[in-house]
């Protein structure tokens, strides 16, 4: 059995020399005990438990190292996240100002006068958006043409010249006719064309 390195109180109770000038079995057992506590390295672990403790510091010195590192590595990281932080609030202000700027410029991306958006119609008074005007059909040219001719009216009565007038007559009227025609389709073409022009925001109502 291993001896135990440990030192028990001394024996104050008992003499430390007999009658004879001898030291005591007691206090002789207590110094040997005391002498392989703190002296005797066959039987005790003083120098391990010094190799131990050395150990530990050294441990202890290189965490305390790598604290002071890791201290330094947080402390740069803060400045650094502080420094990104102003650097935000920097661009947040400039891009606010910037906003603002835009929002309250009269003249930006090839706009002249009022920056106009989608639901900006044009008005009587400010100029705005329109939508593409439908398309519309263009107006046809009329085909009237009156070819009858007549010759100058005879001294007597003759019946070939009154049916030459006659047919002229007849032609006129047609040709009156068609050229209604025609002007009601242009009516139409015109009025289709009001409509789309209404239709797009270019004309008022």
């Amino acid at each position: 059995m291993a001896r135990v390195n440990q030192v028990g109180p001394p024996p104050l109770q008992s003499p430390i020399v007999d009658a004879s000038g001898k030291v005591t079995s007691v206090w002789a057992v207590w110094c040997r005990d005391l002498f392989a506590r703190t002296s005797d390295k066959k039987s005790n672990s003083i120098d391990e438990n010094k190799a131990a403790a050395d150990s530990a510091l050294e441990s202890i010195g290189k965490s305390l190292v790598d604290i002071n590192a890791t201290q330094e590595d947080i402390i740069t990281q803060i400045n650094a996240n502080i420094s990104a932080i102003f650097a935000n609030e920097a661009g947040i202000a400039a891009n606010t100002q910037n906003q603002t700027s835009h929002q309250e410029a009269e003249t930006a991306h090839g706009s002249n006068g009022n920056i106009v958006g989608f639901d900006d119609l044009a008005t009587a008074l400010v100029q705005g958006l329109v939508k593409q005007m439908a398309a519309v059909a263009g107006a046809v040219d009329s085909t009237v043409e009156i070819t009858q001719t007549v010759v100058d009216a005879p001294l007597l009565y003759s019946q070939s010249s009154l049916q030459e007038l006659i047919g002229l007559s007849r032609a006129n009227k047609a040709g009156i006719n068609q050229l209604k025609t025609d002007l009601n389709a242009v009516k139409t073409v015109l009025n289709n064309l009001i409509q789309t022009n209404k239709a797009a925001g270019q004309m008022a109502e």
